[in-house]
Parts: structure tokens; sequence; C-alpha cells
């Protein structure tokens, strides 16, 4: 597709860097008040607020960290996960009680439960399936960074590159499943949009100790969707010769650049302010998913491979053709 392909695989890649920040540092906002158990406001500020701009000042440090040694904070991504299934199966089985009746009225844990909501399942609910979509393409969404963390890969350890994204997404989504269906027997249709919440409620002590290490894991991810998104803005600004350029380094941390160091805190600034502004957790995830993750993880990717290899056999292009078009079914 030339000149409008690379361009529109840019701007794609940036919102969808841009948006996985914001949703992280929404998360982060979401959760922290619950955890520290925060009042709604805090002189006159709103706590929601206060910890995103605390978590924003935080992951500030973290953008000047090397891309190479970003990987390190990988351990953190396994325990969290593995943390959260375990506090999804054990949190509701030590606190007793749930499931709670059917018809029993939810507490209200997020703007998406309403005061009159009740207890109850759905084996299938048709309105909610383009949601739960957006939100599964999100939850394995990231790919940008893909390249990013190849590049700064030893080059001894590329050949393993593949298998290691095969075992990263198989785990991910073996723990995604049991969150998924053993939260739903727990909570039903009192599910908050971060399971988290109901997991603070329902146990304290195990839902804490989850949504600390998500949180945790979450925010040494910010400084990973932050690469794509600064390398592109640079070879928008500089050209892609210098934007790519190594450059010398301290330990570490990356050498000092004004305009780099310019971008990264204006880029992450930006992502808090439009994080204060995003109604709850769900949303900003079924957008991401409705619209970026869509394109990068279906669309685009199909419709390369078909221009590339126009001779391909019938049954792979229709293959090919059949994932193009639910992308934007």
């Amino acid at each position: 597709f030339g000149t409008a392909g690379n361009v529109g695989m840019k701007l794609t890649t940036v919102a969808e860097m841009f948006g996985v920040i914001v949703t992280c540092l929404v998360l982060h906002s979401v959760n922290w008040p619950v955890l520290l158990h925060l009042p709604a406001a805090v002189e006159g500020v709103s706590s929601k607020a206060l910890a995103c701009a605390v978590v924003t000042a935080l992951a500030i440090v973290m953008l000047f960290v090397q891309a190479r040694h970003l990987s390190v904070f990988a351990i953190a991504g396994l325990v969290a996960n593995v943390m959260l299934a375990v506090a999804v199966v054990a949190a509701p089985l030590v606190a007793g009680g749930f499931p709670e009746p059917t018809g029993s009225a939810c507490p209200v844990l997020s703007s998406t439960i309403l005061d009159s909501d009740t207890m109850s399942y759905s084996a299938f609910n048709l309105e909610g399936l383009g949601f739960a979509v957006c939100v599964i393409l999100f939850a394995f969404g990231g790919h940008a960074t893909f390249p990013e963390f190849w590049r700064a890969m030893p080059t001894s350890e590329r050949p393993h590159f593949a298998k290691a994204c095969n075992l990263g997404f198989t785990l991910a989504a073996t723990v995604y499943c049991t969150v998924a269906g053993v939260g739903y027997h727990y909570f039903g249709a009192c599910t908050a949009d971060s399971i988290t919440l109901n997991l603070m409620h329902a146990q304290r002590f195990l839902g804490n100790l989850a949504t600390a290490c998500v949180l945790l894991s979450t925010f040494t991810t910010i400084a990973a969707f932050n690469v794509p998104l600064i390398r592109i803005t640079l070879e928008v600004l500089v050209g892609e010769e210098k934007a790519n350029a190594p450059g010398r380094t301290s330990g570490i941390f990356e050498a000092f650049d004004p305009l780099t160091v310019t971008i990264k805190i204006v880029t992450l600034v930006s992502a808090a302010l439009v994080a204060n502004l995003v109604p709850n957790f769900g949303y900003i995830v079924a957008i991401m998913g409705a619209v970026t993750t869509m394109l990068l993880c279906l669309i685009l990717p199909t419709a390369f491979y078909m221009k590339v290899k126009p001779n391909m056999p019938a049954v792979q292009m229709l293959g090919t053709g059949f994932i193009n078009a639910l992308g934007f079914v």
C-alpha cells in the first residue's frame, strides 16, 4: 500500500499505544483509592485524579529506562496474572457466601453497576457480544511493542522470540479464561468493569494482594507501550535515520536528549489528562478493542498479506478474506 499504508500503520500504532497507556492509568485511578481506603475526595481533589497524578509522576522515571532492560519486568506480569487467577478462585471461597443468591442486590463497585442491578446470569447475551469481542481483542493486543523488543534482544536470543510469544499468549489465555469463567460464576451480573474491585470487596487480603500485583504489572508496562509511540513520533519530527540511530547510554537509562525527554513527558501527561475524562475502565477497553486493536490484529495484517501474496491458494485466500471481513463486522 506504499506511503499511505505506512502512514496509516504508524497512525494506528500511535493511537493504540497511547490508548493502552490511558487504559493503564484509568485502571490505577480506579483501583488505588479502593486499595488504600481513600475517601472520594482529598482536600477537594478527586481521589481518582490524585491517584492518576501520582502514578503518572512515578511512571515518568520508567520512561527513560532502555527498552532492552524493560523485559526484566516481564516477571511482574507473570506473577500478577497468576496471583489474579489464584485470588479469583480463592477469595470467594475464603470469604464464603459466594455466589450470592439470584435476585440479591449488587454492590455498587463501579459506574457500570446501577443501584437497581441484581445478581443474575445470562447464558448468551447477543447485545453484549460486540463488547465482549472488543475486550478480548484488547487483552491480546500490544503487538506494536514486539518489534521494539526484538530489536533490543541480543542476536543469540532472537531465534527464540516466536516461541516465547506463543508461550506467553498461551499462558495468558489460560489465566484469562480462568478469571473470566470462575469470576462470572462467583459474581455474575454483579461483576464490576475491573474484577479486582469485586475481589477486594469479597476478601480484603487476597483481593488487595492480587490488585497490588496487577497494578505493579501495568505500571511497568506503561514504559514498554511508550517505546514505539516515541520512536514513530521522532521519525516524523527528525526522520527515520536519526530516530533509529543508536545513542549513548548510561547504565540502564537512555542518553539524555531534550527532544525525546519533552515528547515522553508531554505524551504521558496528555494520557493522564485523557484518563481523567474516561468514565470507566470497561468503556476505554471496549473502545480500544473495537478500533485500534481490531485494525492491528485482524484488518490490516490480512489486508497487507493479501496485497503481497495475491496468488495464494484459493482456500488460503478465502480464510484470509474471512478474517479480514470479521474485523469489519
